[in-house]
């Protein structure tokens, strides 16, 4: 038997439910992009060091960690969005450009598949 007071207090409690589950459902934010910069700038730091001058052997060794972290991050954390693969795409192709890059490919037609699969994942995203 459903009573008044039964049916108040679930009226009651109905928006403070759908509210949670608002939050539960809210749009994903991917890391990637973050961690891609900070990849970039560690890289960038890297190609700056100077092995044989004081303390540049340890600062490498610091820097190859912290690189191989990020590397790890980007690649092993599935993306969750247009954003996140975008950073992942891109990363690919930064990593990996001597490799995906070779001459040979007729009309360099792998460079133009990678440009214009960025160019989709940028409107994507």
């Amino acid at each position: 038997m459903i009573h008044r007071r039964s049916l108040i207090a679930a009226a009651a409690s109905a928006p403070i439910a759908g509210l949670a589950g608002s939050f539960a459902q809210a749009t994903p934010v991917d890391p990637h992009p973050v961690w891609l910069e900070q990849w970039r700038q560690a890289r960038e730091a890297w190609h700056t060091i100077d092995p044989d001058a004081e303390g540049g052997r340890q600062s490498e060794i610091e820097l190859e960690c912290e690189l191989d972290r990020l590397e790890a991050l980007i690649c092993t954390t599935p993306a969750q969005t247009g954003k996140g693969v975008l950073a992942q795409f891109r990363f690919a192709l930064a990593d990996n450009r001597d490799f995906l890059t070779k001459e040979g490919v007729w009309q360099d037609m792998h460079i133009k598949l990678f440009a214009s699969i960025e160019t989709a994942l940028e409107a994507a995203a």
